[in-house]
């Protein structure tokens, strides 16, 4: 006896299968963005060590201290933009050809962007301790009393930890909602 299409159970089992919820046209879109958004953050990470290129060409007259301190931190900071690069590489100079491809840059790049917000949230506290620190033996190898520069530096600290504090929260959003677009888009990839 052979099954009609109407009483064949397989054909209701198709009819009520979930269909893959996906724009490619869309999904090639945001891939493209993230191409420009990663080159220009590249730029911009590259561009954020222009001030240490100023210090190293202009001769000031920094205490030792501070010197080394400078130079500590601009390795700091080189080595960032070179991880970043290195993160933002893939979208940055992607060659992609199918909405399957595109996807996966996505979701890739997604989560490289969580990771450099959670670098950047934590980057706030040590910023935060290091310029402390900083100051405090800036003011300790200065010439003059506690009473000449104590205000001035601690409404700086009041400042910058306000400031800080800021960064922290606005990283750890950025943190969760390139993990949450991460997530969405790795569900979309499973169906």
């Amino acid at each position: 006896m052979h099954n009609s299409p109407d009483n064949d159970p397989l054909a209701g089992i198709w009819q009520t299968q979930q269909t893959l919820n996906i724009d490619s046209q869309q999904v090639a879109k945001q891939a493209q963005e993230q191409v420009y958004k990663q080159r220009f953050y590249i730029f911009l990470d590259f561009l954020s060590l222009s001030p240490f290129a100023l210090l190293f060409l202009i001769d000031f007259t920094f205490p030792p201290f501070l010197k080394v301190l400078t130079a500590i931190v601009f390795i700091a900071g080189l080595s960032m933009v070179i991880y970043f690069t290195k993160l933002r590489w893939n979208a940055a100079f992607a060659q992609t050809q199918t909405t399957a491809d595109y996807l996966t840059l996505l979701i890739k790049q997604y989560e490289n962007n969580a990771l450099i917000a959670r670098i950047n949230k934590h980057s706030a506290w040590i910023s935060c301790i290091v310029s402390v620190i900083a100051m405090a033996l800036a003011l300790h190898f200065s010439d003059r009393t506690w009473e000449e520069r104590g205000l001035r530096v601690v409404i700086i600290c009041i400042i910058m930890i306000v400031l800080l504090a800021a960064w922290y929260i606005w990283a750890d959003k950025r943190q969760q909602r390139f993990k949450d677009q991460a997530d969405r888009l790795r569900e979309v990839n499973m169906q």
